[in-house]
């Protein structure tokens, strides 16, 4: 889901500023990604074979930060996206 945190601002960019009409089209297996993205489409569409798999389950995960500090350890995490580290454990 993560693509589609930074897909979805740029199409609402194209069809807000831009004025353009956008269109989604999912095909095959239509994961919540798609969805999310495709609701800042102007139309939907999807072939009539397509299965759609729209799971909103509930995340969970241990915030390890506090020990971390208390252990004076330091979490070094690499990542490229804003939501990347989504579930690190060691996020503070």
């Amino acid at each position: 889901m993560a693509a589609s945190e930074e897909i979805l601002p740029r199409v609402k960019r194209i069809r807000d500023d831009k004025k353009k009409r956008i269109v989604g089209f999912v095909e095959s297996v239509g994961a919540s990604g798609a969805y999310y993205v495709s609701s800042a489409t102007n139309k939907i569409y999807a072939d009539q074979g397509q299965h759609r798999r729209i799971d909103w389950r509930d995340f969970q995960s241990i915030n390890y930060g506090e020990l971390m500090k208390w252990a004076k350890l330091k979490d070094v995490t690499m990542k490229a996206g804003l939501f990347k580290d989504t579930g690190n454990p060691l996020a503070t």
